[in-house]
């Protein structure tokens, strides 16, 4: 499949939602689905641990989306 910069631009979207969502772990587990783009609704949220012996607590990572038709899902991982 060629590189396609629209869709590329749109899938980054999401990632910018899941960081928005994250907000410095202040959002909680299951954050407000704030930023998602129109048309899509998220059904699941991506909670995750560290694994790190300092951190040991269960943190929101991201979320799967999928759009109104059903037709497409994305996964959205906060990467900040």
């Amino acid at each position: 499949m060629p590189f396609d910069p629209i869709q590329a631009a749109n899938a980054g979207e999401f990632i910018v939602a899941a960081a928005r969502m994250y907000n410095g772990g202040k959002g909680g587990l299951t954050p407000n689905p704030v930023g998602v783009p129109q048309g899509y609704t998220v059904h699941s949220y991506i909670i995750m641990n560290d694994f790190l012996p300092w951190k040991s607590m269960m943190e929101f990572y991201g979320f799967i989306a999928t759009n109104d038709e059903k037709t497409n899902s994305i996964v959205a991982v906060n990467v900040g």
